[in-house]
């Protein structure tokens, strides 16, 4: 069985102060074009780092199909979207 890794950084975000709840600014065109890209793939799983342009940035690869989105925090793993 082949694995694929599919690595995304998010592209523009807003400065805030608040590290973590930073989110993408409205220019930020990263989402549809990795939405886009993506959806032809047959992802499994999806893993995205706690800050909040992070997640914005994959949830729609998440909410996709039948995938599940995890934030990973230090060694700890949390559901964030099931299908």
């Amino acid at each position: 069985m082949l694995t694929n890794l599919y690595f995304v950084r998010h592209e523009h975000s807003t400065y805030s102060p608040d590290e973590l709840g930073r989110p993408l600014s409205k220019e930020s065109l990263a989402v549809e074009r990795i939405n886009h890209i993506l959806e032809k793939e047959n992802i499994d799983t999806v893993v995205s780092s706690p800050y909040k342009r992070a997640v914005q940035t994959v949830k729609g690869v998440a909410q996709g199909g039948n995938e599940m989105m995890m934030i990973e925090q230090g060694s700890l793993i949390f559901n964030l979207y099931e299908s």
